[in-house]
């Protein structure tokens, strides 16, 4: 992952994760499942150009420059590192997710000469869904 990281609204979801993920005995399956709900998640963001999270990408300025009508596709690889079937990953109890392009940044939050593209974000279904997730996991556990 690259050294700047993204700031998402995932913050509440991943301390309930974390709280629950200690209480399963092997998280990694249930952290798994998390992982392939944040690539599905991703990959309908991309396809609603951002309105997956709440709101549309601003329409590209010169629109007519772009090799790509879709919009922060050039050459696909932003996309590609979150939703392709290797996106993210879970190394024990620990699931990471986010992308390494060094140009991410500048689409998510924008910069003086670019409007904000948010691209890495929850849904609001999302979080449940996950936390389902875990929730199944954490039973199976007891089991």
């Amino acid at each position: 992952m690259a050294t700047d990281l993204i700031e998402t609204n995932a913050p509440e979801l991943s301390a309930r994760l974390q709280a629950m993920g200690a209480r399963i005995e092997d998280p990694a399956p249930a952290l798994e499942r998390a992982r392939a709900l944040l690539a599905r998640n991703e990959a309908a963001v991309w396809a609603s150009q951002g309105s997956a999270l709440g709101a549309s990408w601003a329409p590209a300025v010169q629109a007519e420059n772009k090799t790509d009508s879709r919009l922060l596709v050039a050459t696909g690889r932003l996309r590609a590192s979150l939703t392709g079937g290797d996106a993210g990953t879970v190394i024990g109890p620990e699931l990471r997710f986010g992308t390494d392009v060094p140009y991410g940044t500048y689409h998510q939050y924008g910069t003086s000469k670019m409007v904000a593209r948010p691209f890495l974000g929850l849904a609001p279904d999302l979080a449940q869904d996950i936390t389902q997730a875990l929730a199944q996991a954490e039973k199976e556990s007891w089991a």
